[in-house]
């Protein structure tokens, strides 16, 4: 993971094209360290760029909220909401 996001860094540096990026669970089987560095580094590393990250609650943690709220624009973090039965989601501002 931590690979990937350096060698996607590094070609959008290198070639000045900032597309958005987009990462699935960026946090789920990487340890405490990595972790603190990929929430305080990886927003610094593709600055002007848009980030999003689709975490899940046990990954959003209160230090990767802290980490992350410094870069977070107020007003563009949601919550994905699934209806009792489970069969219908609805994207919802937090």
């Amino acid at each position: 993971m931590i690979l990937g996001m350096s060698f996607m860094s590094a070609l959008m540096t290198i070639s000045g094209f900032k597309a958005p990026v987009i990462i699935d669970t960026p946090l789920g089987k990487i340890d405490d360290e990595h972790r603190k560095n990929i929430t305080s580094e990886l927003p610094v590393f593709l600055e002007g760029t848009q980030l999003i990250l689709f975490v899940t609650p046990t990954e959003y943690d209160p230090k990767v909220k802290s980490n992350l709220s410094k870069f977070i624009l107020k007003g563009n973090t949601y919550n994905i909401v699934e209806n009792a039965k489970n069969d219908e989601s609805q994207v919802v501002r937090k």
